[in-house]
């Protein structure tokens, strides 16, 4: 655009300087009001190039927000998404913790009752109690592995709300309200 109009003023002003000398000799009159239209139709030039270097400038910033708003939807729904997960996990949590309590409560009311005087062989007791502490350590090690998992989302979670507050930022500068 700005060349388009760096043409049109040097083709204005070439034609000027390269008309004949009688037709700038035709009246003094009729030559100061060709300057005058020659100077509004430059202002009007001048006028359009800056209209629409505006308007260029302004569909860039609207593209730029689409995208961003865009961004924000997209974020937002991943956001929920990770949430949930979240919450499933920690009700997975929650019954493997559940598992363990009722486990132990079940190898004391084993041991209570071997005790009492319900005959177990040794062997039999033997093959229980390891049983018992392979499940408890596989349990462990689940739950170990379920907070881990836990930790891990949410950060990820932080991590996109901190990337979608500066993106809102963006949005809140640049949008009129």
């Amino acid at each position: 655009m700005k060349k388009i109009f760096l043409l049109m003023m040097m083709a204005l002003l070439l034609n000027t300087w390269l008309l004949p000398e009688t037709v700038f000799a035709v009246s003094g009159q009729n030559s100061a009001g060709d300057v005058d239209r020659l100077a509004a139709a430059i202002e009007r030039l001048a006028d359009l190039y800056e209209d629409g270097r505006k308007q260029v400038e302004e569909d860039a910033l609207a593209r730029k927000l689409d995208t961003a708003i865009a961004y924000l939807n997209f974020r937002s729904r991943r956001i929920e998404r990770l949430e949930q997960d979240l919450q499933e996990l920690r009700t997975l949590r929650d019954r493997m913790d559940t598992f363990v309590v009722k486990m132990e409560e079940t190898r004391q009311l084993e041991e209570s009752r071997s005790r009492s005087g319900v005959i177990i062989s040794d062997d039999e007791a033997e093959k229980r109690r390891k049983e018992h502490e392979l499940t408890m350590k596989m349990m462990q090690e689940r739950i170990d592995r379920t907070d881990r998992e836990i930790v891990t989302v949410e950060n990820t979670i932080q991590d996109l709300q901190e990337e979608i507050s500066s993106v809102e930022s963006f949005v809140q500068r640049n949008l009129e309200f």
